[in-house]
């Protein structure tokens, strides 16, 4: 992945993360090589936000059967864990 999709996705789910009441819209981005830090300005950052906005999906309203869900039994848990 370049750098510029990483910058999308981490701001992307920054934005989503500021519906909660925990996760303010203030928002610093630093990138860092092995010998390097780099902040990336507000201006890229705000260019980014708007794209995110603008390309945001709506989730649709589904309906599913409450039996969508089913109990997984002790030896199914065990092989995920």
């Amino acid at each position: 992945m370049d750098l510029t999709e990483c910058l999308y996705r981490v701001l992307e789910a920054k934005l989503a993360a500021e519906n909660t009441p925990y996760v303010g819209q203030a928002t610093r981005v630093e990138v860092m090589t092995l010998s390097e830090t780099f902040e990336v300005d507000q201006k890229y950052q705000d260019k980014i936000f708007a794209a995110i906005v603008r390309h945001r999906a709506k989730v649709p309203k589904i309906t599913l059967d409450p039996k969508f869900l089913t109990p997984m039994d002790d030896d199914e848990q065990k092989e995920i864990v």
